[in-house]
């Protein structure tokens, strides 16, 4: 009997983690216009002091997509930003596409991506469906202006982080220390 009843525990400890794997990835990128010229989308004008940044997070759980990014110095004003689904120095369909205006800016916003985008979005940001801070994902935000249709400032993503939730963590942990505190008194 006290077999069985470790050997259910051993089970619930083993597969209810597998319930509670959410977790937040974070992004960043550079907005620059090399990035745009690698991939054929624009012409550099001359002088050009254009650039900016972009940060973002994903919540594979809920398909919660957050996003900021800033830029100055387009050489007309933005009539477009995307984020695309395409490898560095390709160019890709869009995915989300955010409000922009002028030459300078800040913007933020989110969206809740369904279930077959979602995972048509981790598929597109990584290969195998899993993330490592450093990784550049198969994921861009391009801002396009009249002068440069195809884009002018281009940003690849890349990961920054994972957040993996306190309940998650909290269980992970406790099944951890249940197994060793286990095994200590089998021996």
């Amino acid at each position: 009997m006290a077999n069985a009843f470790r050997a259910f525990v051993m089970t619930i400890v083993i597969l209810v983690p597998a319930a509670v794997q959410a977790a937040m990835w974070e992004f960043s990128g550079g907005l620059n216009i090399e990035q745009s010229v690698a991939a054929g989308a624009t012409t550099v004008p001359s002088p050009y002091f254009g650039g900016g940044f972009v940060t973002a997070s994903l919540d594979d759980l809920s398909g919660l997509f957050s996003w900021t990014f800033g830029f100055g110095g387009l050489s007309d004003d933005a009539t477009a930003a995307h984020f695309h689904a395409a490898a560095a120095g390709s160019v890709g369909p869009f995915i989300v596409t955010t409000p922009v205006s002028g030459t300078v800016g800040s913007f933020s916003g989110s969206v809740t991506l369904t279930d077959i985008t979602l995972s048509g979005a981790i598929a597109a940001l990584t290969d195998d469906g899993s993330f490592v801070p450093g990784d550049i994902t198969g994921w861009y935000l391009n801002i396009h202006t009249d002068l440069n249709p195809g884009g002018e400032l281009r940003a690849q993503l890349f990961v920054t982080g994972v957040v993996i939730p306190v309940p998650a963590a909290l269980w992970l942990m406790v099944s951890a220390l249940g197994v060793i505190v286990g095994y200590r008194r089998l021996v």
